[in-house]
């Protein structure tokens, strides 16, 4: 009827997908798609032209992607499951991991490019912000960036308003809204919250009021 919804589906029999379980979508600016899956990464033009990234054919370090975000040079970020963070600059591949950086854990569980250009990422092991040159990181110990001590360095999920301020998703620690050296955090046991786990978070973009999924 009037209302009816059509849906083209992809999978493994129609298309060059390695694999049906997809984890993170970011669309390319052109009306393509970028698409994480557990067995390699996917770049679709929305018409016929499928590129597909996989270890044993490209310079990607896992297959298990978890998380992508394009910034506004054109960069592809890529978050593995267990082999750190990757950055895609045309045929360019740069790999970050605790060995090679001060990111504190190889599972990338969420990034977001902020307006400065910035990319955050979450980590199991602390919230991170790299703008190419400088690395911060937030945590729960007093070395945190800027005295921004967390409840918890588990995060799950981050955004960043326009203004600066953060809110970011932890695992079992509660939903923390940062700003400076403030942070506060609303957890079940203290504040009645839903939950103390959330698995995606947003700012409004018209009001800037916190949106959390959990």
């Amino acid at each position: 009827g009037a209302l009816a919804q059509e849906w083209t589906v992809y999978h493994m029999g129609n298309s060059p997908l390695p694999s049906t379980t997809v984890k993170a979508l970011e669309g390319d600016g052109t009306g393509g798609v970028w698409i994480g899956t557990d067995w390699g990464l996917c770049h679709f033009d929305g018409q016929a032209d499928w590129t597909t990234f996989q270890v044993e054919s490209s310079p990607l370090v896992e297959n298990n992607i978890r998380c992508l975000a394009l910034d506004h040079d054109g960069r592809l970020w890529v978050g593995t499951e267990s082999m750190g963070l990757q950055v895609k600059d045309d045929d360019t591949w740069e790999s970050f991991d605790p060995t090679n950086s001060p990111l504190p854990e190889y599972d990338i569980r969420d990034l977001f490019i902020a307006q400065d250009n910035a990319v955050w990422i979450s980590t199991p092991g602390g919230l991170v912000r790299f703008d190419g040159t400088e690395w911060r990181i937030y945590d729960d110990t007093p070395e945190s960036y800027g005295g921004a001590v967390l409840n918890t360095a588990n995060t799950n999920t981050v955004a960043v308003r326009e203004d600066g301020a953060i809110i970011m998703g932890s695992f079992n620690g509660g939903l923390h809204f940062i700003q400076g050296s403030s942070v506060d955090v609303l957890t079940s046991f203290e504040d009645n919250f839903y939950d103390n786990t959330a698995v995606d978070v947003a700012f409004h973009p018209l009001t800037g009021e916190r949106w959390v999924a959990t």
